[in-house]
């Protein structure tokens, strides 16, 4: 249910009947989760701060049998920046074993488009991986950022770091460096591709040279 029907939660508290408030009531708190939590949710949207003490949040929740909810082809923040923050909590579908741990529904943002449905899903749960820029699977996603195996590294450590990036004094730019090796990476295997297709003086291949 939306958070415009709030005034619903009590008699629905009363009746005895589950509920859970949808994406727009973000939980990006310890004070905001346990506050849903003693409303009697079933299923939370965590974000901001809280993706990055996935560990934590998943203890809570367990302990409460509340299940966590999370929108793949979004950025879990509602922060004005965030398609340009590299800090910004997104994953790659390569992330999906270890998302699995933390998270108990997985979901697309689909905006009437079952069309769109049927790519993600393929993309997330059959192939299971994606090597190309995040923009076409990320739709809040505002930078060009490849699918490489680095930044499977980097999401999952993004998981638990704390965003300790945002402590006094901390000299964390570990996300800028992993983007911009995953960025040069993807850079020079592209030149690569293309070299590999020029033939070289004596109308040969590279690629049958090798």
């Amino acid at each position: 249910m939306s958070l415009s029907q709030g005034e619903w939660i009590p008699k629905l508290r009363k009746l005895g009947f589950k509920y859970f408030l949808d994406y727009d009531f973000n939980i990006n708190s310890f004070c905001r989760l346990q506050d849903a939590i003693d409303q009697g949710v079933t299923d939370v949207y965590i974000m901001e701060d809280l993706c990055y003490r996935l560990p934590q949040v998943r203890k809570i929740c367990s302990q409460h049998h509340v299940r966590i909810r999370f929108v793949a082809n979004t950025i879990s923040s509602f922060t004005l920046g965030r398609g340009t923050d590299v800090t910004s909590p997104f994953y790659v579908p390569e992330n999906l074993p270890v998302l699995s741990r933390y998270y108990d529904v997985i979901e697309f943002e689909l905006f009437d488009s079952w069309n769109r449905f049927d790519t993600l899903y393929k993309i997330w749960f059959i192939d299971g991986q994606w090597k190309e820029d995040l923009k076409f699977i990320n739709f809040e996603l505002d930078m060009h950022i490849p699918g490489t195996s680095l930044l499977e590294e980097l999401c999952e450590y993004k998981m638990k770091c704390g965003h300790r990036c945002l402590e006094q004094q901390s000299s964390c730019r570990k996300c800028q460096q992993y983007i911009e090796i995953a960025q040069k990476v993807n850079e020079k295997e592209k030149a690569f591709d293309e070299e590999a297709w020029v033939e070289n003086d004596n109308n040969e291949s590279i690629k049958d040279i090798f």
